[in-house]
């Protein structure tokens, strides 16, 4: 099965790389990956990025990241998080940036 990954630096590495990693094919069957890369179209990767990447997850993180309170740096709120990308989802929606 196909992953994607957030790699994040650990609290306060400000300095600190995050990648956003998908991992290959090449252990699938053709068919399976034929199969699997309808299913991920070009359609649904726009979703998927924006919901992961920029503006989703991905960005959310960096600045948390960020944040003077040492808590809310251990300490991710999940609502917080998951509801970063779905609200940057849906206004990118709203805002037609995606054309099906």
């Amino acid at each position: 099965m196909l992953e994607r990954l957030l790699a994040l630096p650990e609290p306060y590495d400000q300095g600190g790389n995050t990648y956003y990693n998908v991992s290959p094919l090449d252990s699938m069957s053709d068919e399976s990956a034929e199969s699997y890369l309808r299913e991920y179209n070009h359609w649904i990767l726009q979703v998927l990025n924006i919901h992961e990447a920029i503006p989703g997850h991905y960005t959310q993180l960096v600045y948390s990241n960020q944040s003077p309170s040492l808590v809310k740096s251990l300490f991710g709120n999940g609502a917080m998080i998951e509801g970063w990308s779905r609200l940057h989802r849906a206004h990118d929606a709203r805002r037609g940036l995606w054309r099906f």
